[in-house]
């Protein structure tokens, strides 16, 4: 007896068989970044153009307008965080994305970010969600998943990069041991939901990667062992042949891409790199795809790199995060990488957008945010912060003209 593969699991197979290719779609095995038009979102561009506003009127800060008008031009991520921008926001923006989708024979990417489990952020407060898992959460996030899936299906000219819910993985390996703490309460929920983003993101024009943190936080091989060990737990509960394509790493962070060899990694005032095969970006990605190999999760050795922020190294002494002073610019977006495990650099955090507020008194308010790393006054998270903006600019590494 033939099981019936549910109906998201066979609409790619049967385009494929009646020869209806999908423009968005990803030959199997192939990287999705690459021959492809990436999406500015125009909401990304408003904001900057806000802030070359304000240059204009100081002549003092004219010399800012240009590589403003660079970082303008450059592909963002779509952070999809609520169900209401799922329902309203998200089929606007793929309309204007689709307008231009395949003009020249390539597809457009829009790389989306997923981000409104229940429970969300449990280990802080600066982007504490709305949704609660003893109030309904789970099915909330269900339907919610589902919106954003029927929208994928419907845009098939498009294709789509997907960085499902920052911080969820890494949250449950590391601030979940207290079994009464916030985060192990949410933990079956927020694996379960995982496994339902992934199976329903399941489309000819789709590629997810679950969101593994940075080299910062689960660097160290213990921390590896088990953020791969989860993984594999995630995967092995997918619905087959449902897959992830690979990892996303320093969403919304600040590591640097690649420092150089780091030979004595016992240096105490080196808080992220003592004892840390992970040191970096590139080191992470190398020793997390290790460490999956040896876990039958080779085929996930696929990662993209939020550079957004990372163009100068601020944090190798401290676990600083939010609006952390003397950040800059990285690389520009690209899927060139130069590294083979590599798919993308991404610009994936929205830059200029803060990380959370430094007001006290805010229901949001975290204390990182007002911590001395911090750069102040900021507004509540995911706003527009023109002077943290203007930091990205003057401190961009490589300069971005």
């Amino acid at each position: 007896m033939h099981r019936l593969l549910p109906a998201f699991l066979t609409l790619g197979a049967v385009g494929l068989a009646l020869g209806k290719i999908p423009q968005g779609a990803i030959a199997p095995g192939s990287n999705p970044f690459s021959n492809v038009n990436w999406y500015v979102p125009t909401a990304w561009q408003s904001e900057v153009f806000g802030s070359i506003a304000k240059y204009a009127k100081s002549t003092s800060q004219w010399d800012r307008i240009p590589a403003a008008v660079v970082a303008s031009q450059q592909p963002t991520a779509v952070w999809v965080a609520t169900n209401e921008a799922a329902v309203d926001d998200l089929p606007s923006i793929l309309r204007d994305a689709s307008k231009s989708a395949g003009t020249d024979g390539h597809p457009t990417l829009v790389q989306l970010i997923v981000y409104n489990l229940p429970d969300r952020d449990c280990s802080a407060a600066s982007s504490e969600g709305g949704w609660k898992v003893s109030e309904g959460g789970v099915e909330k996030y269900k339907g919610f998943i589902d919106g954003i899936a029927k929208l994928i299906r419907k845009y098939e000219d498009l294709r789509f990069a997907i960085i499902l819910e920052p911080d969820a993985l890494p949250n449950q390996v590391t601030n979940a041991g207290d079994p009464n703490s916030k985060c192990a309460k949410a933990r079956s929920a927020h694996i379960q939901l995982l496994q339902y983003a992934i199976a329903n993101f399941q489309a000819a024009n789709a590629a997810v990667y679950l969101d593994s943190g940075h080299g910062g936080w689960l660097g160290w091989p213990d921390n590896q062992v088990a953020a791969a060990q989860l993984i594999k737990q995630i995967v092995d509960g997918l619905p087959k042949p449902a897959r992830l394509r690979g990892l996303s790493i320093n969403t919304s962070n600040y590591n640097p891409l690649l420092l150089p060899n780091i030979t004595d990694k016992s240096d105490p005032n080196l808080k992220r790199l003592q004892w840390n095969p992970g040191y970096d970006s590139v080191h992470y990605a190398k020793a997390l795809g290790e460490t999956l190999a040896t876990y039958n999760l080779s085929s996930l050795n696929h990662f993209i790199v939020d550079t957004s922020r990372s163009g100068t190294n601020i944090v190798l002494e401290t676990d600083a995060w939010c609006n952390v002073k003397g950040a800059g610019f990285g690389l520009k977006p690209t899927y060139k990488s130069g590294y083979d495990n590599i798919d993308a650099l991404v610009w994936a955090k929205t830059p200029g957008q803060a990380d959370g507020t430094s007001d006290t008194s805010a229901a949001r308010w975290d204390p990182m945010c007002t911590a001395a790393t911090a750069l102040q006054p900021a507004p509540e998270a995911g706003t527009w912060f023109h002077e943290y903006f203007t930091q990205l600019l003057d401190n961009a590494n490589p300069k971005l003209i």
